[in-house]
């Protein structure tokens, strides 16, 4: 009786499959709207969207999401909800982001 190795083709799967859960993984730890001085970004999944506070025309801070209207016309859902990750379940988590957002804003 032999003892048989694994073939390669499933070890290349679980590899894969292993090596695509990192990277899903690690681009969900880096979700959010992050903010400085000079701007701000949104960081989704597929996609990240940055703009600087001088093309920002105003910021609307309602009971349920943070949006940016832009001069150009567009505006920018950020990632800051009553239902995101970080303030689910906790409404005074949303309430200090909405007002640290305002904050920033009205400095820039």
């Amino acid at each position: 009786m032999s003892i048989a190795g694994a073939g390669v083709l499933p070890v290349l799967a679980t590899g894969a499959v292993l090596a695509s859960a990192v990277v899903i993984l690690l681009r969900g730890w880096s979700i959010g709207t992050y903010v400085n001085d000079e701007a701000m970004t949104v960081r989704r999944m597929f996609s990240s969207t940055a703009c600087r506070w001088s093309n920002v025309d105003r910021v609307e801070c309602s009971e349920r999401a943070v949006v940016l209207y832009l001069a150009d016309g567009s505006m920018i859902l950020t990632s800051i909800t009553v239902n995101s990750l970080d303030t689910w379940l906790r409404p005074t988590a949303y309430d200090a982001a909405v007002i640290a957002f305002e904050n920033w804003a009205r400095k820039n």
